[in-house]
């Protein structure tokens, strides 16, 4: 992603620089765009998942030990009992 960055600040065009470098052009100008406003060079040319996290790994692990005893116990579930599940332990 940096390095479409550099072609794009170098005069290439968005498209151009989006094709070459195999990464969609909405993407590029969107760090194309973080790149300009911000002038110091620590910029984190990575997705950041983590914001978008709906629950924690202790939560997802619980759930899971959750519906793992429901089935030892021959309960089965339905996706709408899961999802009910899952909303509790968030």
């Amino acid at each position: 992603m940096e390095a479409a960055v550099e072609e794009v600040l170098g005069g290439c065009s968005m498209r151009s620089a989006a094709f070459l470098k195999n990464v969609t052009h909405f993407t590029l100008s969107r760090y194309v765009k973080k790149t300009k406003e911000h002038s110091e060079k620590n910029i984190r040319y990575a997705p950041n998942y983590s914001v978008m996290m709906i629950s924690t790994a202790e939560q997802k692990e619980k759930l899971k030990n959750v519906l793992i005893m429901c089935s030892k116990m021959n309960m089965a579930y339905q996706q709408k009992i899961a999802n009910e599940l899952h909303m509790m332990w968030q």
